[in-house]
């Protein structure tokens, strides 16, 4: 550790010598790589925690006991764990289906068209900024601050059978 460290001047006058040249290049760089470790070892870190917290939901998820506890702990955990402004989960019921679930938001096929027409379109997740009038949608009471979302598609048989819808203040 000390040899890093100690500085020996070459006599070679006024002139800066090679060897001194060469040390210093090497230190430069040195110090970046270590700048540079540091970082990757900081982003595994965050890694980590994000992947614990994914798979905490996951086993969140897996407890659910109904829809209603289902959406309860998927947007609970969202808002606390993810740190996420507002979340709800909303579910596109089948026009066959007239049992609405208590606490779980449900919506037709027909309203979400209205609201956002290119929710259904894709199975993509659309990201950005909405109308204030499309954040009411998504997120119903709790869109009042949100300027911004993330809405990922819920398919089961490769059609769309709900959404989550993740919003940010900025």
């Amino acid at each position: 550790a000390l040899l890093a460290d100690l500085h020996l001047p070459h006599g070679s006058g006024s002139a800066t010598s090679l060897l001194e040249r060469q040390v210093r290049i090497l230190r430069e760089r040195n110090i970046d790589t270590r700048k540079r470790l540091n970082e990757m070892l900081e982003y595994g870190q965050k890694n980590d925690i994000l992947f614990n917290k994914t798979r905490e939901l996951v086993l969140t998820i897996l407890d659910s006991k109904s829809l209603a506890d289902l959406s309860k702990r998927i947007t609970n955990y969202c808002e606390n764990e993810f740190q996420v402004d507002g979340a709800l989960l909303t579910l596109i019921a089948n026009p066959d289906i007239h049992s609405p679930i208590s606490s779980c938001r449900m919506l037709s096929i027909g309203e979400t068209e209205r609201a956002i027409p290119s929710l259904l379109k894709s199975s993509e997740c659309i990201s950005g900024e909405f109308r204030p009038e499309e954040l009411r949608f998504l997120f119903a009471d709790k869109s009042e601050n949100l300027a911004s979302a993330i809405v990922l598609p819920i398919l089961l048989d490769q059609k769309i059978v709900g959404f989550l819808a993740l919003g940010a203040e900025d």
